[in-house]
């Protein structure tokens, strides 16, 4: 493995962490933009297919999306339920 694979994905879990409080606060009724947050986790995913095509393997495992995923789909959940 290489170095930026490391990087990456040493990024992409602090994203993570820094989404949690979201994560959270939708998942108690709160909401945002669900285009935003779609589009948002739409984009990171082919960003992990990209990664995985470069061979940066931990680096493709799709934390940030899924987080997004999540967030877009409790902030829909709250505004039609």
């Amino acid at each position: 493995m290489i170095w930026q694979d490391y990087v990456i994905a040493a990024g992409s879990i602090i994203f993570v962490l820094a989404l949690l409080p979201q994560l959270i606060e939708c998942y108690h009724g709160g909401k945002i933009n669900v285009i935003s947050a779609t589009l948002t986790a739409s984009v990171l995913g082919v960003f992990c297919v990209v990664y995985a095509s470069l061979g940066l393997w931990l680096a493709a495992v799709p934390f940030t999306a899924v987080v997004w995923g999540l967030i877009a789909w409790f902030s829909w959940r709250n505004r039609h339920g």
